[in-house]
């Protein structure tokens, strides 16, 4: 099975997904991308000032996949 490496960078931190995890197709790592990235946002958006997430999929260490970028904007009057 392939392995997929899911890199993070929040804000202005790189966080190097340096193990990876390994998935049966792309599809299925597109879904576990989706669903970290979603759940990464929410505890950065709600615990802390963060307001930009970038979730970089890449298939083997190397081809990029797919990049998810989450941002958190708050207007107040």
């Amino acid at each position: 099975m392939p392995r997929y490496h899911f890199h993070l960078q929040e804000d202005n931190r790189l966080l190097e997904d340096e193990v990876g995890l390994e998935v049966s197709d792309e599809a299925s790592a597109r879904g576990q991308a989706m669903q970290a990235a979603c759940a990464t946002a929410r505890d950065l958006f709600v615990n802390s000032e963060g307001q930009r997430l970038v979730l970089d999929l890449r298939k083997n260490g190397g081809s990029p996949v797919v990049k998810i970028i989450i941002s958190l904007v708050v207007e107040e009057p």
